[in-house]
């Protein structure tokens, strides 16, 4: 824009679709809230991440530009007051929005309000769509015909609760795609009736902390967790995530192997050891994952025999070719994201793995301490078959100078929607 509007007016939940996949209701009446004139930036200026937020997210919208003055104005001189449409992203802290009921700090930072030069008039405004795309890929696509709350009512109705000037901008709300985070962590260490283990809820705690601060995930962090908790909690999730929405599932605690019917199983605190009743056996937790509408699903497994997880995989994941340069990786990057995954990366296979490195060594397993060194040093995009690369090297190089054989695995979970792609983490700071 050429011109700095005195106030921009935002509309929020306007699309059913958003507002479902956030977890709200629609409003009766149009949700208003303003974005200070120093959020506007232009096409190719940077948008900041501030330090008090570590979950940014973008929101595609439709924008209007109003050309003449609009008080208490019917919906027809509203019409004919538009300068034209443009292109937005109203940029939100969704850490701050999740805080408050009052949204001026999530969507208020300097430049969380980019937009384009181009303003177009002579639209039909039913005509209209946006599309956000992210690395070249489309994340979000809505119809202007689809709204809540259509353009024609909103500006007369912003109209009645304040003056809108020439060149003050309207942000029209966003369709859905934003997708959400979501981690579901677990760490057993206080059996009933196996043997009491040392490092799982430490780990377990590190990996939560890790995922929340630096990836901007949300957390549900069970600490000696009963199948009861564990399957009530994946069902949950089931009945609840969104078709763009991530969630990664790290256990830690005791895995056992029904060697007679070559299964896997975690065991949670209540599990008994001569009777499976409360063993979680993997085809429940593949079945559970089917179930789920999200984008990606990273089930991370520390525990002995966890490769037996992977018995009915298809070890397909499409990785990224090594040596693309920034643009080849970007666009890898969307297509990788455009599929649906469903990966398993576990700390090792058929047998047993290793609670700890020994006394004074390390209070986290052999395989929590390599993968938390690998989040540590995350500073980009990282994909899960580049997390096992650099775990597994990790693992493989410690065990072998312990005399153990310890050899974690990746693959994609069969039977469980796997469509070919592969995990993507990315810390918050670099979205």
């Amino acid at each position: 824009m050429k011109t700095t509007p005195s106030k921009i007016v935002c509309v929020g939940k306007n699309y059913l679709d958003h507002v479902k996949e956030m977890g709200g209701e629609l409003p009766a009446d149009p949700l208003l809230f303003l974005k200070p004139p120093s959020a506007l930036i232009g096409p190719g200026q940077a948008i900041v991440l501030p330090a008090l937020s570590t979950h940014v997210e973008h929101e595609a919208e439709i924008g209007i530009v109003i050309g003449t003055r609009l008080r208490h104005a019917t919906e027809a001189e509203a019409m004919r007051g538009i300068a034209g449409f443009v292109c937005l992203n109203d940029v939100t802290a969704r850490d701050w929005q999740k805080k408050e009921s009052q949204w001026a700090r999530a969507k208020g930072f300097d430049t969380f309000c980019a937009v384009g030069d181009d303003i177009v008039g002579g639209l039909d405004w039913q005509s209209l769509e946006v599309i956000g795309r992210v690395n070249g890929q489309v994340r979000q696509h809505g119809k202007a015909r689809d709204m809540q709350f259509a353009i024609p009512f909103l500006l007369s109705h912003i109209s009645q609760v304040m003056t809108l000037e020439a060149g003050d901008l309207i942000a029209t709300g966003t369709p859905a795609g934003v997708g959400r985070l979501h981690a579901l962590v677990i760490g057993n260490n206080a059996y009933r009736q196996w043997p009491k283990l040392e490092t799982a809820v430490e780990d377990a705690q590190t990996v939560a902390g890790v995922l929340s601060k630096k990836f901007g995930y949300k957390v549900n962090l069970l600490i000696d967790a009963t199948a009861d908790d564990i399957i009530g909690t994946l069902n949950d999730y089931a009945l609840t995530l969104r078709e763009n929405d991530v969630l990664i599932v790290y256990y830690a605690g005791h895995g056992q192997l029904d060697t007679r019917n070559k299964r896997a199983h975690w065991i949670p605190v209540d599990g008994e050891t001569q009777r499976d009743t409360h063993w979680i056996p993997s085809y429940r937790v593949t079945d559970l994952v089917n179930k789920m509408k999200a984008r990606k699903v990273l089930i991370i497994s520390d525990s002995c025999y966890s490769g037996g997880l992977a018995a009915d995989l298809t070890g397909v994941v499409s990785g990224m070719r090594p040596g693309l340069g920034d643009e080849g990786r970007s666009r890898a990057v969307g297509a990788l994201w455009d599929v649906v995954s469903r990966t398993i990366l576990t700390s090792g296979m058929l047998a047993p793995v290793l609670d700890d490195e020994g006394t004074g060594k390390s209070k986290h397993s052999l395989f929590a301490r390599a993968l938390l060194e690998v989040l540590d040093e995350t500073n980009g995009v990282m994909t899960g078959d580049g997390l096992y690369t650099a775990v597994h090297a990790r693992v493989v190089y410690r065990s072998q100078k312990m005399k153990f054989d310890q050899t974690p695995f990746y693959t994609g979970l069969a039977h469980a929607g796997h469509e070919g792609g592969d995990f993507i983490l990315v810390p918050a700071a670099n979205r």
